[in-house]
């Protein structure tokens, strides 16, 4: 691996200053938690394309084994932690509001002021979730995070079976050389997933199967494309949730439907309850 000393870093890096991101933590449930997580950490890439150096203490501090956000005592602990290393930066506080502003945002907001410190407002706009889950989905670590919050996630004993389908990228989009492998990577992402949601105790239904279908077709048995969008959408209707994986013109024209049906939508497998767990433990109980 190669390590580059600070002396050695290109001082065109274009770094201008140092901010302390501002964005909810606490929720309700745990998959508002876990929304917020999520929407943290979109906000820390949304400073670093900036170029910007971003400091998210409620992402840092809240981790497993580290502060409790439901102990007040622990929560103020990592206010006062992170707010003194700010302070010790001279960061700019950017509160980001596409969330709402909580209690925790607020007092960050009063102390920047009172300290003298700018404090700017930014939205990363209504479709936040759909943009950041193709990187997230997209990411190396993915699967390691995946293991991560599986591991941790709290049982939710009003949590039912629910049917999902996986709405994702199948058609290459742009220069079709390389479309049989791009197409093939889409339907093993669809796959896996569909392994993951049937792993937490769900029904996935997964459309990019077709792909198999498709390829046993002779030319004279071929389909439209607009054939195979009405058969999809066919199977959406007997689904009650969706898994968006990231976007194309036809996951995207799938989320619209599921939001109009009122489905519940998940923007990455984390954010799904584990039902495997629920039953463990009430086999553990009788």
């Amino acid at each position: 691996m190669e390590v580059i000393r600070v002396a050695e870093a290109p001082e065109d890096a274009g770094y201008l200053r140092f901010v302390d991101i501002e964005s909810p933590y606490s929720a309700d449930t745990p998959e508002g938690i876990i929304k917020n997580i999520r929407y943290a950490r979109a906000c820390v890439f949304d400073c670093l394309s900036k170029n910007e150096i971003p400091y998210a203490s409620h992402l840092f501090f809240t981790q497993p084994g580290i502060l409790d956000d439901n102990s007040p005592t622990e929560r103020m602990r990592g206010i006062i932690a992170g707010k003194a290393v700010i302070k010790k930066l001279e960061a700019v506080t950017v509160v980001y509001t596409d969330q709402g502003i909580s209690r925790g945002m607020q007092i960050g907001i009063e102390m920047a002021e009172k300290e003298g410190r700018k404090v700017e407002y930014r939205s990363l706009g209504k479709n936040w979730e759909e943009e950041f889950a193709i990187r997230e989905n997209g990411h190396s670590h993915i699967g390691i995070w995946l293991r991560e919050s599986k591991s941790s996630e709290p049982a939710d004993k009003s949590e039912e079976i629910m049917t999902i389908y996986i709405a994702g990228p199948y058609t290459p989009q742009g220069d079709l050389h390389d479309a049989a492998r791009i197409a093939h990577h889409n339907v093993e992402n669809a796959i896996r997933a569909g392994i993951e949601v049937m792993k937490r105790g769900h029904i996935p239904y997964i459309p990019h199967l077709t792909h198999f279908i498709h390829l046993q077709m002779r030319d004279d048995e071929a389909l439209p494309k607009e054939a195979w969008y009405k058969f999809d959408e066919n199977w959406e209707s007997k689904c009650n949730a969706l898994l968006y994986l990231g976007r194309s013109q036809g996951a995207d024209a799938e989320l619209a439907r599921a939001k109009e049906h009122g489905f519940r939508i998940f923007y990455s497998v984390d954010e799904i309850p584990d039902l495997t767990k629920r039953t463990a433990k009430q086999k553990s109980v009788s």
